[in-house]
């Protein structure tokens, strides 16, 4: 759908990820609406293995979102490098399934759980990330 970047916001003064949706998808209200659906289900949730997002823009015309920037790589990259550990991917898990516990309490279904949207921090954090096929259990899912 897009690229995510490592960018700065001088407003704030914080190193943010910027998340730009391709050009000619920004065209289609499909789209946008996944999009705003990303932030509004993702912001419910304030769990320390989900990712924050900030806010929804448009710079002319490019849109972004913005979100928590993460030093480290998605689950996807590691595993090509090869197998984790027993140990490890347990660690890995255990802080999974504490995020997607914490969405699941206030009713939100991820419904898009694979390696290239679980990020492991350089610290160890295991977090949770893309919300945009995610659905409510209250009305739309």
């Amino acid at each position: 759908m897009g690229m995510v970047y490592q960018a700065d916001d001088h407003e704030l003064g914080r190193t943010v990820a910027l998340k730009v949706i391709r050009p000619e998808l920004a065209r289609n209200p499909d789209i946008l609406q996944r999009f705003k659906q990303e932030i509004l289900l993702a912001s419910k949730v304030t769990d320390r293995n989900i990712i924050r997002i900030y806010d929804l823009g448009d710079a002319n015309g490019v849109k972004f979102i913005t979100m928590e920037y993460v030093a480290g790589e998605d689950l996807r990259a590691i595993v090509r490098r090869g197998k984790l550990s027993p140990a490890k991917a347990v660690a890995v898990m255990e802080q999974v399934v504490s995020g997607l516990e914490a969405a699941h309490r206030i009713g939100i279904i991820h419904r898009d759980l694979k390696p290239g949207n679980i990020m492991l921090s350089s610290d160890g954090r295991v977090l949770v990330m893309d919300f945009g096929l995610a659905r409510s259990l209250d009305g739309d899912g």
